[in-house]
């Protein structure tokens, strides 16, 4: 059974451990082995400062990450237009692994529609930039995050179908499963 790595920002969620056990369900139905951020095996001092205690959930979870077999990541925007930069580092950190990594948002937007004020400057139509408030181009490329993490993707961003983004998420990394089963058979 192939082991894959749930990065996400669910681990901030007061539920976290549920919600991880729900994702890790959904995942050996379809054949894997989830393994969520808070699986990891941390090694803490007895009064271990702050920044010693960042570290050792680093270390977990770069550790966690490498023993796996790919990474599903959400990219549902957190905190902001963007995906979590935390989930963000993990998929790259995958990737330059050779590690499979596979996303799902609850967001089919665009990524330039989420910045905002997003304002268009001058340019022909299809030419167009599109810039904050800060006069800082935003990337216009279709994309639903940015290029970097989207382009880098094993298979194209999964997104979701329902009225609510609770749902839109689960049914996003459903179809992400249901996509890694069809393509390992």
């Amino acid at each position: 059974m192939k082991r894959v790595y749930l990065a996400g920002p669910e681990v901030f969620l007061g539920h976290a451990r549920l919600f991880a056990d729900w994702k890790k369900d959904l995942c050996r139905h379809y054949g894997l082995q989830g393994l969520f951020p808070l699986d990891a095996e941390l090694r803490l001092e007895d009064n271990a400062s702050p920044p010693d205690t960042a570290l050792a959930i680093f270390q977990a979870n770069c550790h966690l990450i490498r023993s796996c077999d790919l990474l599903i990541a959400n990219l549902s925007p957190f905190r902001g237009p963007s995906a979590d930069p935390g989930t963000a580092y993990e998929l790259g950190y995958a990737q330059g692994l050779g590690i499979p990594t596979y996303a799902y948002s609850e967001q089919d937007s665009e990524y330039h529609q989420r910045v905002k004020p997003c304002t268009e400057s001058s340019g022909s139509a299809d030419n167009s930039r599109f810039r904050d408030i800060e006069g800082l181009e935003i990337e216009n490329f279709g994309l639903q995050d940015n290029l970097m993490l989207v382009c880098g993707l094993s298979a194209p961003l999964f997104t979701g179908h329902s009225n609510d983004a609770f749902n839109q998420q689960l049914s996003a990394f459903e179809r992400c499963l249901a996509y890694l089963q069809v393509e390992s058979e």
